[in-house]
């Protein structure tokens, strides 16, 4: 079935009842987990935790990080950029405590994602750039309201299901093509 978002966007969205988000609530609504175990599924999937030189205080990362070390790091804020490398080998992704980004955050050219949460994300200052993830068939920032500058997905030949219901504004252009 096909929507309009709010910002008049044409978007592509298959049946909630098809989505298999095992850790999430039935009602989209509640925003809430069954199960507290969003770090540890996060550690699970990521199998370790990098040593990076960029610093955590009290939710508030500094620096540049990729994505599943903000989700190991517990960043409820990251000051920098944020991405998910193409060779990172995880197919769920569920980034329950993530609030904002100061930077950019980009997902880009991953083989093997296809699902990405970000159930509580609210703002990304810079981009967001999803791109080329052949996999991702699902793309859930219900909760994002704000992006200073572009939003790009594009190219991402298996994504059904995207979810920008509560975005207010974008800064830049917008692009939301060659999707499935």
């Amino acid at each position: 079935a096909s929507v309009w978002s709010s910002k008049t966007v044409r978007l592509h969205a298959c049946d909630h009842a098809r989505l298999r988000f095992p850790l999430l609530s039935a009602d989209p609504a509640q925003k809430r987990m069954r199960s507290p175990l969003v770090s540890t599924l996060a550690l699970i999937l990521l199998g370790r935790v990098r040593d990076s030189s960029a610093t955590v205080s009290n939710g508030v990362c500094q620096g540049d990080y990729e994505l599943m070390d903000a989700i190991a790091q517990n960043c409820s804020t990251v000051e920098g950029n944020v991405r998910h490398p193409s060779g990172e080998q995880t197919t769920l992704v569920f980034a329950g405590l993530l609030q904002n980004i100061t930077g950019n955050l980009r997902v880009e050219k991953n083989l093997y994602l296809v699902s990405l949460e970000l159930p509580f994300l609210t703002s990304i200052v810079g981009n967001l750039q999803v791109r080329g993830n052949r996999k991702l068939a699902s793309l859930g920032l219900s909760s994002l309201a704000s992006i200073g500058r572009d939003l790009e997905v594009l190219d991402n030949t298996m994504l059904a299901y995207l979810d920008l219901s509560n975005l207010a504004s974008i800064g830049g252009n917008l692009w939301v093509y060659s999707n499935a």
